[in-house]
């Protein structure tokens, strides 16, 4: 293929798309749930059928039940399961993934195969098969979510309840081990869930007399890289999984040295980017192809890479390989989405054939393959390509391409209509922020890496202080407002004006995953979560138990920020509202959260209590410390909590009356008097754990943006 750099050295579209089979949940336990067990296993999987030894397979893996991906939960809304999830991966041996780092690159400079000469870390060859396994977007109990401290060695299991009492989507599970996620996901752990509920059959193609053919596909996105065989870029790849990242440092990368960096000491290791491969993998295999009929389809998308966005166009394909951009016409209507990661959407929305994706995010889409300008009785080739903001095939990646559609020439019969948008409103609401007043408010902060750190979230806690809650001067900046403060607020605060000019002091609660945990969320709660990237790359960011839907984006000033000491030297501040993206308005589980930015999300914690963790789902940076732990209790249980301040305990108690009714709950107590924090300031005695409460005047205050 013209296009294709030699230095990948495989061809594309010469294998086909492998669909992974439906895990058997025929077994029922002695209580009549269905239970299944699923071994986690070492195995040898094919990659690239060019990289077999001899037609079979070679690259080393760790896999659900023998395959990457493992097998597809399809299930029944309301379906309680069981699953032990046995580790039964072999020991002895090194770990499937080799794992090196090499020195900074220019901006845009794409990854290439090979080890480059970089030193093995010895560090991952020695890791021991550890796991446990995350039912990603699930209503669970703590005790089933996958805490990453409850991983398990060979020999042991883990065993988890799903209720699966939740509206139909594509929910997904994986390796979610501390320290260690981004390697055994990347060695082959990790697989789909589907959810299907009664609303569900109108949105999947059929044909055959009776329906029984089903036109619907899983495809799993990923990136990987491979070793070559003597580990200069351009040699010939081997199977050998390669996880290579670029420090963001100069200097030596190569092992002990005079930069002190040592392979078998992780923490002596630089600061490094999250991981892109030049290699793209759908459900587990290299630049696959799928063979398709003219007619509508439906894929269930999910982005399964470590830290890839994808922005993806299909293009027109000729004999030789040469691409053409549809016309507008032939896009029109072409692909639909009609659900996010945790449910569908309220209307379809026309894509005109580009879809962006981040990590852990999924896209329901309906796409009608007799468009594109394909013609019937000439079967046609569609490509499927990462593109710029322009639209066009990227030039920041060796080859672009993700997979290949071949339409067939016949024509075939299709009866499938989308449905119309009152089809897809069955369980759909806008959440509107003053339909939620006794919610809490949760802000978290992303500081910015460099060389010597990576980032981290700065979790805070509202205190109040003299000038809170005021517009800032009429003419005045808001970042530079005289607010009667020092350059350092006393006791080193962080001062945030917002959107409608009200200025709020908080201080750190919390910075490291075993920091104590703050937020405490009352059972069927409502909360609103904010979080601030300071600077860097775009964070997709998770928060277990929960679906939410975004109710503002907005930028903001961030130069306040003093790195050195994390407080403010003037307030961070709004300067500008955002968008939020049609398809954030639906349902979800993960947020893109980029640069300069501050996303307000709005959900509901329900369906199980215990422990849970937020992240971001860059799996480096997931692994590297950016996870956060929060707890979820029963709302007549969470009033009794030592770590909860006066205000939670009050929010608590307001959603226990509102599920028990009035006479079956004592009355709240009168408020305690404010504390003193140490530095001097008067704590708001309505917080509790961390939640910043809701202002009493807010809603007259909100814009119309956050009323949705």
């Amino acid at each position: 293929m013209a296009d294709l750099p030699k230095q990948l050295g495989l061809t594309p579209f010469k294998d086909a798309l492998p669909v992974p089979a439906e895990a058997d949940l025929s077994e029922k336990g002695p209580d009549g749930v269905a239970q299944v067990t699923v071994r986690l296993k070492r195995t040898k999987v094919s990659l690239h059928s060019e990289l077999d030894v001899r037609g079979e397979p070679a690259t080393e893996a760790f896999a659900y039940d023998g395959t990457v991906p493992g097998p597809t939960f399809d299930v029944a809304r309301g379906t309680r399961i069981r699953v032990i999830w046995e580790n039964a991966i072999t020991t002895g041996e090194k770990y499937p993934v080799r794992h090196v780092w090499v020195p900074p690159r220019p901006p845009g400079t794409p990854s290439r195969p090979g080890s480059e000469g970089a030193a093995i870390a010895t560090a991952v060859e020695a890791i021991r098969p550890w796991s446990v396994t995350h039912q990603h977007g699930g209503y669970t109990d703590g005790g089933s979510d996958g805490w990453t401290d409850d991983a398990v060695y060979t020999g042991r299991a883990q065993l988890s309840e799903y209720a699966n009492d939740q509206p139909g989507t594509l929910l997904w599970y994986h390796d979610h081990a501390m320290g260690i996620t981004r390697w055994n996901v990347f060695a082959g752990l990790f697989g789909a869930y589907i959810l299907r509920d009664e609303d569900d059959e109108a949105l999947t193609p059929t044909s055959g007399a009776d329906g029984g053919t089903v036109h619907e596909v899983p495809l799993i996105l990923g990136d990987r890289n491979l070793e070559t065989t003597d580990g200069r870029p351009g040699s010939p790849p081997t199977a050998q999984l390669l996880h290579k990242v670029v420090a963001l440092a100069d200097g030596p990368a190569t092992g002990t040295g005079s930069d002190g960096v040592d392979p078998d000491d992780p923490t002596t290791w630089p600061s490094t980017l999250p991981f892109t491969g030049p290699y793209q993998t759908v459900n587990g295999r290299i630049w696959p192809y799928l063979e398709v009929e003219r007619r509508w389809y439906r894929f269930r998308v999910l982005n399964g890479a470590n830290a890839r966005t994808y922005t993806l166009g299909l293009f027109k394909e000729d004999g030789g390989g040469n691409l053409t951009a549809p016309t507008p016409e032939e896009v029109r209507g072409a692909v639909l989405q009609v659900g996010t990661d945790s449910g569908r959407l309220g209307r379809p929305i026309d894509l005109r054939g580009r879809l962006t994706i981040s990590p852990a995010e999924r896209a329901d889409l309906l796409v009608d393959f007799k468009k594109f300008g394909t013609e019937a009785g000439k079967a046609s080739r569609l490509r499927l390509v990462m593109v710029d903001d322009e639209g066009r095939p990227t030039r920041g990646e060796l080859f672009p391409a993700v997979m290949q559609f071949r339409v067939s020439a016949t024509e075939a019969t299709d009866s499938f209509t989308p449905p119309a948008d009152p089809a897809l409103k069955a369980g759909y609401v806008r959440v509107r922020h003053e339909d939620h007043p006794h919610h809490g408010h949760r802000m978290v902060l992303i500081t910015q890496p460099d060389a010597f750190a990576h980032p981290k979230f700065l979790e805070l806690e509202h205190v109040a202080a003299p000038g809170d809650h005021s517009p800032h001067a009429a003419g005045a900046h808001p970042a530079h407002a005289d607010d009667g403060h020092a350059a350092h607020p006393e006791g080193g605060h962080i001062r945030i004006r917002d959107h409608s000019g009200r200025l709020r002091t908080y201080r750190k609660a919390a910075s490291t995953f075993m920091d104590t945990i703050n937020f405490v969320v009352p059972l069927d709660g409502w909360e609103m979560w904010s979080f601030l990237n300071l600077g860097g790359p775009m964070h997709p960011m998770h928060i277990h138990l929960t679906r939410f839907q975004a109710l503002r984006r907005d930028t903001y000033d961030v130069s306040g920020f003093d790195r050195v000491s994390e407080t403010t030297r003037h307030p961070l501040a709004f300067a500008g509202a955002g968008v939020v993206n049609p398809d954030e308005e639906g349902w979800k589980d993960v947020i893109r959260v980029g640069p300069g930015t501050m996303v307000s999300v709005m959900g509901r914690f329900t369906g199980g209590t215990g422990r849970y963790m937020y992240h971001c789902h860059l799996l480096e940076h997931e692994d590297m410390g950016m996870m956060r732990p929060f707890n979820v209790a029963p709302p007549e249980i969470a009033r009794f909590g030592h770590t909860m301040g006066h205000g939670a305990a009050a929010t608590a108690v307001r959603i226990a009356r509102e599920a028990a009714g009035p006479e079956e709950l004592p009355r709240e107590g009168p408020p305690r008097a404010a504390g003193r924090e140490p530095g001097g300031s008067a704590r708001d005695p309505r917080l509790v754990g961390g939640a910043e409460p809701q202002v009493p005047d807010a809603g007259a205050e909100e814009s119309e943006a956050e009323r949705g």
